[in-house]
């Protein structure tokens, strides 16, 4: 539950840092929380010493970010993008090893059906990786796949070809789906 609150108290100072002056039904709204537990929040968060308030109005306050709340901000959002360096980077990696074991078992016709982030993850996976002799051949949807296709690298939403499902499907988490 600690954990819970810290990113939601950590949702609030990303909220306040981009727009200061909102009442509290603005910023319980823009989070997604109860009026209450806002309120709650914001107590705490003054209480740490991350936020400070100026009355604006009798209705309005303005909340100020503290060097401190500052510091907290950019340290957790310099920890988020760590982590999602190091997730890619193992997304990646696993992506490159499914393509290296496929082309070390004789597979030289490679069909990948991605779009979107999906392509970019393939592409940097296929990046220096050395594939000779092997073919890649990239599709945005699986009904665009040949008739011939007998396996298919997958990293798209899409659930199957018109035509049938080719004989092999490689998610390329690394896992086959049911049949």
């Amino acid at each position: 539950m600690a954990a819970d609150l810290a990113e939601k108290e950590f949702s609030l100072i990303r909220e306040l840092s981009r727009n200061p002056v909102r009442t509290q039904r603005e910023l319980s709204t823009e989070v997604g929380l109860s009026l209450g537990m806002t309120n709650l929040l914001l107590r705490r968060l003054a209480a740490k010493g991350y936020v400070k308030t100026a009355q604006l109005t009798w209705n309005k306050v303005q909340y100020i970010l503290t060097p401190k709340g500052m510091l907290e901000k950019a340290r957790k959002s310099f920890n988020y993008s760590a982590w999602a360096l190091r997730h890619l980077k193992g997304v990646v990696g696993r992506i490159r090893g499914i393509l290296l074991a496929e082309y070390r078992r004789g597979r030289r016709e490679f069909h990948i059906v991605s779009r979107d982030e999906g392509a970019e993850l393939v592409q940097m996976a296929l990046d220096g990786l050395d594939l000779s002799g092997a073919r890649v051949h990239r599709h945005s949807s699986l009904s665009e796949l040949p008739r011939e296709a007998d396996a298919v690298f997958l990293a798209s939403p899409d659930r199957g070809p018109a035509h049938g499902r080719p004989r092999r499907v490689i998610l390329l988490d690394g896992e086959e789906p049911a049949a």
